[in-house]
């Protein structure tokens, strides 16, 4: 299993169905004077794209009929108030050509029907592109092989509806990174653009909840490891918290873990529920590429992580925190160090378990490299701990455990073995199937069935914690 596999698969879907009729519009500029960003459309967009993307500073133009996207990034360059090194293509044609001389490219998957012929045809952009790709699909659409060959750095988002406004304001917000006149060095990485991806549900009004940054839970030779309290403005005394345990990428972009902003905003939606919401950052586990080092530095993080619940705990009065109701919300490979933890060494302070497709198959870490003690594994093996021996009365603290039907199998596997072990045990985990999601689905399926599934978290964390 290859990390950049693990963190990266997004998907997206965008509509020009809804193009316009007519003949496509002239070069659609913001203002004159000035050097703009710009994009070629294969298809005539809606014009209220076109006038969001001039308020942003970024010209538009439409492929003329019959030309080829190289001729009309040809004209699009041409034009006098255009930065001809900050192009972008939207629309469904993937040649190399064409690729190679923009910035990014934002594709729109064809119909199911064409899905063979397109998967075909693409063979020599799949192989050789290596510009960004921002990829939409529609959750009808079961093409999958497509993403799984295009090379990084890649993203994507799947949608309930091609005429959705998000897939719009989606289009836009990555445009805007992309044409942006300082990026930073993370902006190159693989992973960067899933982690400016928004959550997949409603966000609440900014008056509802307030933000305490940057609090230093832990200082490990010199280096300080903070987290973020997110917190109601309109509900006093101790509330119930919610800890979230991130999983991993690249450990540049780990390092600011809380930052990412599908996190903080689900914390701002915790938040707004009368939660206390914590985003820590736990740090990186990796040493490497290799699966065999992915968990390398798995006993830091997971320190930190114990680390952090007893900052919360030792914290609760200033964080407005009720320390007798506390819940980890755990995703991806924070399962290897959170659901184990949550079930041993924190199990006394949890009360109830999030885990939002978990890797948690132990052979993840038995086959790290140094191996790891014995004393670790057994510390941190989800499965030996739901099996450990519980005396003086202590429960195992219910857990919600959702499984994303379009994961890696090593994932699946794991989470199907935990929660068979669980009901031979009767242990209180229960499993959703989402069936038609992603890894990381929370951000990259925009469905009403993602939407559902957060719903039965939120009822779930209420039942446990209120």
């Amino acid at each position: 299993m290859r990390l950049s596999r693990l963190v990266v698969h997004l998907s997206v879907l965008a509509s020009l169905a809804c193009t316009s009729s007519g003949p496509p519009p002239a070069t659609i500029a913001p203002q004159h004077g000035a050097k703009h960003p710009a994009v070629l459309f294969q298809q005539r967009p809606p014009q209220a794209e076109v006038e969001a993307l001039a308020k942003l500073g970024i010209v538009s133009r439409t492929l003329d009929e019959g030309d080829e996207p190289s001729k009309g990034l040809d004209k699009l360059a041409s034009q006098p108030d255009v930065d001809a090194d900050r192009m972008a293509y939207v629309g469904d044609r993937h040649g190399v050509a064409v690729l190679s001389r923009v910035k990014a490219a934002i594709l729109v998957v064809p119909p199911f029907a064409n899905a063979a012929k397109f998967g075909k045809e693409d063979e020599p952009f799949l192989k050789d592109s290596h510009v960004l790709i921002f990829e939409q699909f529609d959750v009808r659409d079961p093409s999958e092989d497509m993403f799984d060959k295009t090379p990084d750095p890649k993203v994507r988002r799947v949608y309930e509806s091609m005429n959705a406004d998000v897939v719009l304001r989606d289009r836009r917000e990555f445009l805007q990174q992309v044409f942006a006149p300082a990026q930073t060095e993370q902006a190159k990485i693989p992973g960067f653009y899933m982690t400016r991806l928004p959550v997949a549900y409603p966000l609440p009004p900014p008056s509802s909840f307030e933000r305490l940054p940057e609090r230093t839970y832990r200082t490990v030779a010199g280096q300080d490891f903070r987290l973020d309290v997110y917190r109601s403005t309109q509900v006093q005394g101790p509330r119930p918290a919610v800890i979230f345990v991130h999983g991993q990428m690249h450990p540049a972009l780990v390092r600011e873990a809380k930052n990412w902003r599908g996190y903080q905003e689900m914390a701002q939606i915790l938040a707004s529920k009368g939660y206390v919401a914590v985003m820590p950052n736990l740090g990186a586990s990796a040493t490497g590429y290799g699966p065999n080092k992915l968990f390398s530095e798995v006993v830091p993080v997971a320190d930190n992580l114990e680390e952090a619940v007893r900052y919360v705990r030792a914290n609760a009065a200033s964080l407005g925190v009720d320390p007798a109701r506390v819940a980890l919300w755990v995703a991806s490979a924070g399962g290897a160090y959170g659901l184990g933890s949550a079930l041993g060494n924190l199990e006394p302070f949890t009360r109830a378990v999030v885990a939002y497709y978990p890797l948690i198959t132990e052979s993840t870490l038995t086959a790290t490299e140094p191996p790891l003690p014995a004393a670790v594994i057994e510390r941190l093996s989800a499965v030996r701990q739901l099996r450990r021996p519980r005396r003086d009365g202590a429960k195992i603290p219910p857990v919600l455990l959702v499984r994303a039907g379009y994961d890696w199998d090593v994932l699946n596997r794991g989470i199907d073995d935990f929660a068979k072990l669980a009901a031979d045990m009767k242990a209180p985990v229960t499993l959703v199937r989402h069936d038609r999601a992603h890894h990381a689905f929370d951000v990259l399926d925009a469905t009403d069935e993602t939407r559902e599934v957060l719903d039965r978290t939120f009822a779930f964390l209420d039942a446990q914690l209120r």
